[in-house]
């Protein structure tokens, strides 16, 4: 059994919970201490707003991903680590993602994948094409799809 009068135990427990303390409300994982940099945008498709798209922002070296939602008018705002908080800078591929929502009465049930509201080419970072750069600053950053 030990007890507190030995130097070394008290010191131990010291350092045990100034570690813990000094641990909390910090951010783990790949994206712990980076900075991020506000990314918005629009995303239309054939010159109209792209409503409930999902937009996926990949870092070219694969370190990074961004997501964000486009609204009811195509707008999007990037979330890294905490909501809205942007992208770290750098060069990433893009990708959108937006499908037909089932409908409201419908099952979860296996069956076919949803229907794709734009071309599938867009769907994945690698065959969309699409790159965007993030810089150390606030960043707008559209995209406007075609067939």
């Amino acid at each position: 059994m030990f007890t507190l009068r030995s130097g070394w135990c008290f010191w131990a427990i010291v350092a045990v919970v100034g570690a813990c303390i000094a641990g909390c409300g910090q951010q783990t994982g790949p994206t712990a201490g980076v900075k991020t940099y506000p990314v918005t945008g629009t995303v239309t498709y054939q010159g109209k707003p792209l409503p409930e798209a999902t937009v996926i922002f990949r870092s070219t070296d694969g370190q990074y991903t961004a997501s964000g939602r486009t609204d009811l008018e195509g707008k999007y705002r990037l979330t890294t680590a905490s909501p809205g908080d942007g992208a770290p800078a750098g060069e990433y591929r893009v990708a959108i993602i937006a499908v037909e929502a089932p409908p409201a009465d419908e099952e979860e049930k296996p069956g076919p994948p949803p229907k794709s509201l734009i071309p599938t080419k867009y769907n994945q970072p690698e065959t969309s094409g699409l790159t965007a750069v993030v810089a150390e600053k606030e960043n707008v950053i559209d995209f406007n799809l075609t067939d």
